[in-house]
């Protein structure tokens, strides 16, 4: 093993997840025994306390010098070990959220950047929807991906170019204890152009949505799309808006 490594593994492969779980406990345990984490980089070697197993023997005669206490169920170290097991598994339930907010984030973010970049095309439909998504908006609903290709069109032929925003996600990780389901409720802003040679001319509109999101083979996609308008500014796609 080299300085810079903090463990091997000599056996088995762990997942990312697992190995980012086991060094995070290594690193609060070395901190907790009053080892500093560049104690190698010191040339001081932190002493392990623990003991290994094969070098124990699986018996203790009555007139060892160990005595029999060395084997009771509330023995320190075996306790320690229990809470080591405790602390990977919960940091292994808090990796595994983490992952499953940032994949969340990322297809709403994605969403958000095809409506701008990816306008004029609909091959982008499958890697932020399901099949038989359902949108809602203040002028009308639109079901699975031949009714989000019509209200795409519809954007294009009214507005040449769109700028989207959106932010400040609130994800409602399992609802009701279904652990391929999520809930998103976020701002979105979004500003549309007309003709790219007057950009002062556009019409803005600002509120909030709420999503529905479902786990699938390919990873999370939005299933149900529901945006509450709060204001809009310029002139509409309709006259008079």
């Amino acid at each position: 093993m080299t300085p810079t490594q903090l463990f091997r593994v000599e056996k088995g492969s762990p997942g990312p997840e697992e190995l980012a779980a086991l060094t995070a406990v290594l690193l609060s345990r070395t901190a907790a025994l009053g080892a500093e984490p560049d104690d190698l980089s010191r040339r001081h070697r932190a002493v392990a306390r623990w003991r290994r197993l094969e070098r124990d023997r699986g018996f203790t005669g009555p007139r060892g010098w160990r005595g029999t206490g060395h084997r009771t169920a509330d023995h320190p170290r075996r306790g320690a070990a229990m809470t080591t097991l405790d602390e990977l598994a919960q940091l292994g339930a808090q990796v595994r959220s983490l992952a499953d907010r940032a994949a969340i984030t990322e297809v709403c973010d994605r969403y958000v950047h095809h409506l701008d970049a990816n306008r004029h095309n609909d091959t982008w439909f499958d890697s932020v929807f399901t099949a038989d998504v359902h949108l809602a908006f203040p002028f009308g609903e639109f079901k699975g991906f031949e009714g989000l290709a019509g209200f795409q069109q519809m954007a294009r032929t009214t507005f040449e170019r769109t700028h989207h925003l959106a932010g400040n996600y609130t994800i409602d990780l399992h609802p009701g204890g279904d652990e391929d389901a999520a809930r998103v409720r976020a701002h979105l802003m979004a500003v549309h152009v007309r003709r790219p040679e007057e950009p002062a001319a556009h019409f803005d509109i600002g509120g909030h949505y709420e999503a529905e999101l479902t786990r699938t083979a390919a990873g999370w996609r939005i299933r149900r799309f529901t945006f509450d308008l709060v204001w809009n500014a310029g002139q509409g796609p309709n006259p008079g808006h």
